[in-house]
């Protein structure tokens, strides 16, 4: 058995979340209190998670969103990733203790807000029938047409697809940059997710203040309007900011931090500044540049600059501080300081985007 997490928020009078948790939907859910934090957290004695079907991971996903969802209607919520267990309630306290300069301040940063997603979908019929009748499209086309040599057919067919490709590209691009455009005034932030179809034209993350939502939906009425029925809206919202500001719970593997070190030819008493200086003497000793005859060199670099990435994580993930903040702390690297350690990091799904330059 151990303790699943949802997600952190603002410590409140309320305890009770209500019995909505997993694995089935009817465990007890309550906000673990803290130094003025609270963990949303429920007891889990359900399967391990890499042991389930793929069915049964999506029937505990849309569980795990419910709660978190259940728990933003009553305060501000930074979403835990799904699959978060802890060894015990008092691990979850460790969590609110060690980290809870990092926590208060993602919660205070991204204020009384809401993530709205805007998705918008076009006719491929009608697209592809656009886009064939482009001059130099269409020439191609008739030329696959004309031919009867198979290599050349192919040849032609291939130029095509890659014409086709880039004009479907563009398009999309040209789409969601406007989209972007016309909404960000009401938005705090926006990001692009994945487009997973070709009909899928636009799935942009809108970071929302509550205070606004009803003008950001009327904003995207507006725009399905302007569209003429050549894109069709939808919006999927409000929800918590996972894209913005998700936590992340993690236990390092302590033969791959203890690898990473050996290569780094460090102690196992460290400093960031430390991991920093190493891997600046070796990167330029195994330089790629400066080993033209060594077949290795390009995967001994690769190699330290991977350790380098593994050991710095590691730190900042260790530390109550973000970024370079604490460059001089010295940590333990030996194996049972990093098997006994949690580490934490706020991240967000994808790079922020950035609206294009409007002409006055």
């Amino acid at each position: 058995m151990g303790t699943y997490v949802y997600a952190i928020t603002y410590g409140g009078s309320q305890n009770e979340i209500g019995r909505l948790g997993l694995p089935d939907g009817q465990a007890r859910v309550v906000a673990l209190r803290q130094n003025g934090l609270a963990a949303v957290v429920s007891n889990y004695q359900g399967p391990a998670f890499t042991a389930l079907s793929k069915p049964a991971l999506l029937r505990y996903l849309a569980i795990h969103q419910q709660v978190v969802e259940h728990a933003m209607d009553h305060r501000r919520v930074l979403p835990v990733k799904f699959g978060t267990v802890l060894a015990s309630l008092d691990e979850a306290r460790i969590v609110l203790d060690r980290w809870h300069g990092r926590l208060a301040s993602a919660l205070d940063l991204l204020g009384d807000v809401v993530e709205v997603e805007v998705a918008a979908t076009w006719d491929t019929g009608r697209i592809f029938s656009e886009i064939g009748r482009l001059p130099e499209i269409a020439a191609l086309a008739a030329r696959v047409a004309d031919h009867s040599d198979q290599q050349t057919v192919m040849e032609l067919g291939i130029r095509v697809g890659k014409l086709v490709k880039e004009e479907l590209d563009r398009r999309r691009e040209k789409f969601r940059q406007q989209v972007v455009d016309d909404l960000m005034f009401l938005a705090r932030d926006a990001q692009a997710n994945l487009l997973p179809s070709d009909e899928l034209v636009v799935n942009v993350a809108f970071l929302i203040e509550r205070a606004r939502l009803d003008d950001f939906y009327a904003c995207v009425h507006q725009l399905d309007r302007s569209f003429q029925n050549r894109l069709t809206f939808r919006c999927i919202g409000p929800l918590p900011p996972y894209s913005f500001g998700t936590v992340e719970i993690t236990r390092p593997h302590a033969t791959e931090i203890d690898a990473a070190r050996r290569m780094l030819e460090l102690s196992e008493r460290v400093s960031e500044a430390e991991i920093t200086a190493s891997y600046r003497r070796l990167a330029a000793r195994y330089h790629p540049d400066h080993n033209t005859d060594d077949p290795l060199a390009t995967k001994r670099f690769v190699a330290l600059t991977t350790a380098h990435a593994q050991l710095i994580t590691y730190l900042r993930g260790r530390s109550g501080l973000e970024g370079e903040a604490n460059q001089s702390q010295h940590y333990d690297l030996a194996s049972g300081a990093v098997e006994s350690s949690l580490l934490l990091a706020i991240k967000r799904s994808g790079s922020q985007f950035v609206p294009s330059a409007r002409a006055s």
